[in-house]
């Protein structure tokens, strides 16, 4: 399991879209079946929109595993992830 902490990233779209490309080839080609379930979290406002965007051109298996949160992600992160292995930063 990967969490992306995007706390205190800026919302601007023309960095935003190229991450999410290059992170999403990245994991396909290094990782294609090594992740569990990816976290983006602390998302900014645009984010999910921009995420849209571009998961048509993800594979199939990797988006099922992605889960992008502005907030509130705590529960389903705790859901996939002990609470004992998460950093303080989290809260737990």
């Amino acid at each position: 399991t990967m969490i992306v902490d995007l706390a205190g990233t800026r919302a601007e779209a023309r960095h935003l879209v190229p991450f999410l490309k290059d992170m999403s080839a990245m994991d396909e080609q290094n990782y294609p079946e090594l992740a569990h379930a990816i976290f983006i979290v602390n998302a900014p406002w645009i984010f999910p929109a921009m995420y849209n965007l571009i998961k048509p051109f993800i594979d199939p298996n990797t988006r099922r595993k992605i889960h992008v949160h502005s907030t509130g992600f705590e529960k389903e992160l705790l859901e996939t992830v002990d609470a004992k292995v998460l950093n303080v930063h989290y809260g737990w």
